[in-house]
């Protein structure tokens, strides 16, 4: 077998030229792979491809990445007071689905939780009695938030109480029975934008629960 030899540089001309293609790639993946001295690598990136990668005590310090249709059956994503980031490929690629009765989504441990941080995926929970959220915030001061997220003939999306602030941007709600209920003291707010509704089937999208009071924002 011939020998391999590795790319020689020229100049110092070649040695910046190649600099700023790392530099691109780095750019352009930034979202994926992090960078210590020009070095790629993925030790902060979980990819999901069935419940199972989402039960027990997750972390806090990596991204989920949702790889696929996940049939979350009648296992429940426990957000913990650390906060969770989950991304997926897009709305019609990356979904978390359950039809099971009697089932919470995204619940949080004893005492709260933390950060819910989700983007370009979409939520199916469409089992008698079960929602999307049964979240408590663990001392007032994170935030829940969905970027290009669908929900999809959802029973309830439930309740989160007690957070900060919440944001929803370029999210939709399909066919769904009925919306998100806000809950006690919020240090912030709630704010969702360019959003659309279709085939809703009942119910209230945002409802004021027990104690809601929004301080500023």
């Amino acid at each position: 077998m011939a020998e391999r030899k590795l790319p020689r540089f020229e100049s110092e001309y070649d040695v910046r030229k190649m600099r700023a293609m790392v530099d691109i790639i780095e750019k352009n993946l930034g979202s994926v792979y992090g960078s210590i001295n020009g070095a790629l690598f993925l030790d902060y990136i979980v990819v999901v491809k069935s419940a199972a990668d989402l039960t027990g005590i997750l972390r806090s310090d990596v991204t989920y990445w949702i790889d696929g249709q996940i049939d979350m059956g009648t296992t429940s994503i426990e957000v913990p007071a650390g906060g969770l980031t989950l991304r997926g490929l897009g709305v019609n690629i990356s979904s978390l689905n359950s039809t099971e009765d009697n089932f919470d989504l995204f619940t949080s441990p004893v005492g709260g939780s933390g950060d819910l941080f989700r983007s370009s995926l979409s939520v199916a929970v469409s089992g008698t009695n079960s929602k999307v959220y049964a979240l408590t915030d663990v001392d007032g001061t994170h935030a829940i938030e969905s970027e290009r997220v669908n929900f999809n003939n959802c029973t309830s999306l439930g309740y989160v109480d007690g957070y900060r602030q919440g944001l929803w941007d370029n999210w939709g709600f399909f066919g769904c029975a009925d919306g998100i209920e806000l809950r006690s003291n919020w240090a912030g707010g709630f704010r969702a934008t360019t959003g659309i509704i279709r085939g809703q089937t009942g119910g209230t999208l945002f409802k004021a629960g027990t104690g809601l009071v929004f301080n500023s924002r």
